[in-house]
């Protein structure tokens, strides 16, 4: 996987709405988006296979 190559210490992926909702759902396990605005941009790092969720803009996480 990317995050688990140590040549890079930083990584950008562009993508649609669809791949942020299964970050979020799947990988991040923070259940289903609300919303997911144009531009919207989520931060996040991986440290020992682990990925935190260090920041975000324009996205709306649903409040269970």
């Amino acid at each position: 996987s990317l995050a688990g190559d140590s040549r890079y210490e930083t990584i950008t992926l562009v993508t649609h709405g669809g791949p942020l909702r299964v970050l979020f759902r799947d990988i991040l396990r923070r259940g289903e988006l609300s919303a997911v605005g144009d531009c919207a941009w989520a931060e996040v790092e991986a440290a020992h296979g682990a990925y935190t969720l260090t920041a975000l803009e324009g996205i709306t996480e649903r409040i269970v």
